[in-house]
Order: C-alpha cells, then sequence, then structure tokens
C-alpha cells in the first residue's frame, strides 16, 4: 500500500483566490499532516511575492506552468482568460510534482475537515491503479437531486452539446457527470494523457460554439475519457461536497460542517465552496467556510 508520503495534494491559484488556497492549506495542515504526511504543491498562475512567501514558509511546494507547454489551440484561449492556464494545466501534474506517486488535486475553493480523504484515495487508486478518482457534481447529499433530476440531465446537455457526435453527447447527458474540483490518479495512468489530448480537442470547439460553459471544458472532456474508456472509480460525495446545491450545514454542538438532508447527518470531508465569487456571502452567512483552530488562521474575508 501507498504511503501518504508518496501522496500530493495539488492545488493551483492567482492573487485574487490567495485567501481561499490560504485556508485549504491550513485546513490540510491542522486537520490532515498530524496523521498523513503528504505534500502539498501549488501551480501559481499569479501570486503576489508575499503570498508566494506564505506558502513556501508553510511548506508548499511551489511550481509554476509556462503557457509554451499546452497544445497550440489552447494557447489562444490562455491569453484571452489567463486563469484557464490552471484548467489545463491538470494533467500536467505528474510533471509538476515527480517525486509523487498519487496526485491528488483539491480546487482552492475547498477546504478538507478530515483526512479519510487520503485513506479513501491511497486504497482506490491501489485497487484500480489506472482509473480517475471522482465524485459526481450533483449528489444525493443535495436537494436538486431530488427535486428535478431533469434539470441537472438538461444542464449537462448544455455541457456537452457540440463536443461530440450526438448519439454519444445524449448519452453522457444522461449520466452522473463527475466533479474534477477533486480528483486523484496514480502518477502513471493513462488517462492523464487521455485527459491532455481530449481537452486540446475539446476546449476550443467549446469556445467557438457554447463558449458560456468554456470554462467548464477541461470537467466534459474529462467526463468524456473516463466514460468512454471506462476507467472511473467514483468517490464518496462527502469528499468532494459542492455545497452550492446545499443540503450543508455547521453543526452548532460539534462545531462539524455536516450534511443536513440526508438523515443521519454525516460529518464532510471536503467542504466544497463551489461558486464561490456568487455565493460567499451564502456561505458566510451559513459558517461554513474554514474556521481555523488557532486565533491568527482566521478563515477567509470577503
Amino acid at each position: 500500500m501507498i504511503h501518504p508520503s508518496k501522496v500530493a495534494v495539488a492545488l493551483a491559484t492567482d492573487e485574487n483566490y490567495f485567501p481561499l488556497a490560504r485556508d485549504l492549506i491550513l485546513s490540510l495542515r491542522e486537520n490532515v499532516l498530524p496523521t498523513h504526511p503528504v505534500k502539498i504543491a501549488c501551480l501559481d498562475i499569479g501570486l503576489a511575492p508575499d503570498s508566494r512567501t506564505w506558502m513556501l514558509e508553510h511548506g508548499v511546494t511551489v511550481c509554476t506552468g509556462s503557457i509554451d507547454r499546452l497544445a497550440e489551440p489552447l494557447k489562444p484561449l490562455v491569453r484571452a482568460k489567463p486563469y484557464m492556464l490552471a484548467q489545463y494545466y491538470r494533467p500536467y501534474w505528474p510533471e509538476l510534482v515527480p517525486d509523487a506517486e498519487i496526485l491528488l488535486h483539491i480546487d482552492c475553493d475547498a477546504w478538507v475537515q478530515t483526512p479519510g480523504l487520503i485513506d479513501v484515495c491511497i486504497a482506490s487508486v491501489a485497487a484500480f491503479p489506472e482509473n480517475m478518482v471522482l465524485a459526481p457534481s450533483c449528489s444525493h447529499y443535495s436537494g436538486g437531486f431530488y427535486e428535478n433530476l431533469q434539470a441537472i440531465i438538461d444542464m449537462q446537455a448544455h455541457w456537452v452539446f457540440g463536443c461530440y457526435e450526438k448519439p454519444i453527447a445524449d448519452q453522457l447527458s444522461k449520466m452522473a457527470f463527475f466533479s474534477s474540483g477533486v480528483f486523484a490518479a496514480h502518477r502513471n495512468a493513462q488517462v492523464w494523457a487521455r485527459w491532455e489530448s481530449e481537452i486540446a480537442r475539446m476546449a476550443p470547439l467549446v469556445a467557438q460554439i457554447n463558449p458560456s460553459v468554456l470554462h467548464l471544458a477541461e470537467q466534459t472532456a474529462l467526463n468524456g475519457v473516463v466514460r468512454m474508456h471506462g476507467c472511473v472509480t467514483v468517490l464518496d460525495p462527502i469528499y468532494n461536497f459542492h455545497c452550492n446545491g446545499g443540503g450543508v450545514r455547521r453543526d452548532a454542538v460539534t462545531g462539524k460542517v455536516v450534511t443536513s438532508l440526508v438523515h443521519p447527518n454525516r460529518e464532510i470531508g471536503v467542504v466544497h465552496l463551489a461558486d464561490w465569487g456568487a455565493r460567499k456571502a451564502d456561505y458566510a452567512a451559513a459558517g461554513i467556510a474554514f474556521q481555523s483552530k488557532h486565533a491568527l488562521g482566521a478563515g477567509v474575508a470577503a
């Protein structure tokens, strides 16, 4: 079995999202590292010098990426929207962290409450080393799953529109889509190269015919790859809990962030503050942002 020290938790951020990335790192240091000594790596796509220094002082390996590494069709998209460098670089985590056996990506708008994700990913990769470990975006923990499944199918159909021939697109739209906000795979799995190729093929198509969902192109590409090649291990959504779907609360007694819709309520492993820009006020009101055990590590400000 792979030791946790051979796992790298990977994230990416610019200066705008540094407060969220900081909270993710603090949550790892407080809730994971005491028992699971994983590495932490960050792809710097525009950090200020002070923020980069903070990362280094907190034991984070800071990586940089170059637009030159990308396929030619992706370069104009990144020049227009520089943050997309982080999205299109996701298949390159094995290159960026060469000493890790398992690469575990967590979006910087998420924070980790328990170390269970590490154990699950190690066991999953050991059992199915060619698979990507992924959780569904819309899960049974959230309200939308029970209230309007057709709306979820219609949304997914919009994401795959124009990306595949219609019979394949129709089939994919009716399957549960997996979130690329948390994913893990062995460094030698073929899924990384397949994902890289599919992003290069798909993102320019999306930019032309469906630009409103361009920010989801790499996720759509990953879903196409894992579904068509049958190389996915399904992760319990408790380890990638999309809070924008509802069904979450902070327990007044324990202080833990837990499920609220599905009973018995469960402690959430990874609290994903999805759609942060539009929902940060709601998240603040609900008190589900990271709260450090230490006074100086307070959670994200507005």
